[in-house]
């Protein structure tokens, strides 16, 4: 008896794709190894979410916001990684959006499983997404320096995150947008004007065996739909909009397609080494409150300052990372191919990182 979902699966295609569960697995051509490296996407934007929300939309409310919300690992309540996909006044969103100026969501280099050196009650293999988005008042300076500023973050990092933005832009500014971004998703007193899709979890499937209840990580589209429904006579077209299949009419809620498609691809450029060290800088000032360190007149830091220092840690960390994970895949006794693959890249890299040192 076919049950309802908020989530959905669609293997990688060029072409339409029924929708399947995403809690099974029919075969293992797209599992995501230990080793791949894949970009995750935020691809669409489905028409309609104002006019079946609208409470969302409160008065005097000029914009709306599409962020989203993930990591890989074990989250805290208040330290996911979080990217502003779109930034648009309300009747923009009465169509299917399927381009946007900002859809990375994450580089992935080089996946690890939970079991790699790592405590599996960290739930390190785990990669968790979700997405939100709500309304709020922006004249057009505000809106134009904030589109302005997450470009930049989004070239530097790959990803335009808010919690960067603020090292970026003018003070004013700031207490205008940035504040009012991080209230919005963190104020447990503004929940109710925040719609999210419910999150998912993607877990690992080690040794090619699927485990019953968990999400597979794998390469293809996920349908978040904000509510639930039948997916049993729906399809994702070669769009990337969810259609009714063939003589079919059946009502759909909301919803937003995220892709994990193999390889890093450009955001808005190929991915250089100083962009994954700057990333991995932005995933470490994630970690904490970045509120605390924004410059203000109580706080006249050189922004400047706060940004060269989270690029040198995070080039630091990316060079400590490459070789830990170097020295890790040299210790296997039988690597996956993806894993044999990736250690060969390592060793270029370190090469270059390093060319004193002979790295076998």
């Amino acid at each position: 008896m076919p049950v309802p979902h908020r989530i959905a699966y669609a293997p990688p295609s060029n072409g339409a794709r029924p929708l399947e569960p995403v809690y099974s697995l029919a075969s293992n051509e797209h599992i995501i190894h230990s080793g791949d490296g894949f970009t995750i996407l935020l691809k669409t934007i489905s028409s309609n979410i104002l006019t079946t929300y609208p409470t969302i939309a409160k008065k005097g409310s000029s914009h709306m916001i599409v962020l989203s919300e993930s990591g890989i690992g074990a989250p805290t309540p208040n330290t996911p990684s979080r990217v502003v996909h779109s930034v648009e006044t309300l009747p923009y969103y009465s169509r299917d959006i399927t381009s946007l100026w900002s859809p990375g969501i994450k580089w992935v280099p080089d996946y690890r499983a939970s079991s790699e050196g790592v405590s599996n009650t960290e739930n390190s293999g785990r990669l968790y997404l979700r997405v939100a988005t709500f309304c709020e008042q922006f004249n057009q300076e505000v809106l134009d320096e904030v589109k302005v500023t997450l470009s930049k973050v989004s070239e530097l990092v790959g990803r335009a995150s808010p919690a960067l933005a603020p090292y970026l832009m003018p003070a004013n500014i700031i207490l205008d947008s940035v504040f009012s971004i991080i209230d919005k998703l963190a104020s447990p007193r503004l929940r109710d004007l925040v719609l999210r899709t419910e999150e998912l979890s993607l877990w690992p499937v080690k040794n090619e065996q699927f485990e019953a209840g968990y999400a597979p990580l794998r390469f293809g589209s996920y349908i978040f739909f904000f509510d639930q429904v039948y997916i049993e006579n729906l399809e994702l077209d070669s769009a990337n909009v969810v259609q009714p299949t063939a003589n079919r009419v059946q009502p759909y809620p909301p919803y937003v397609v995220i892709d994990l498609v193999e390889g890093l691809l450009p955001l808005p450029s190929q991915p250089s080494e100083k962009q994954l060290s700057a990333a991995q800088g932005l995933d470490i000032l994630e970690k904490f409150d970045s509120r605390f360190r924004i410059p203000s007149k109580e706080n006249p830091s050189d922004p400047s300052k706060i940004l060269d220092g989270m690029l040198s840690i995070g080039e630091s960390a990316y060079n400590v990372s490459l070789i830990k994970r170097f020295l890790y895949l040299k210790s296997l006794n039988s690597p996956l191919p993806s894993q044999q693959r990736r250690l060969e890249e390592l060793k270029l890299q370190l090469r270059d990182l390093f060319p004193g040192v002979e790295w076998q």
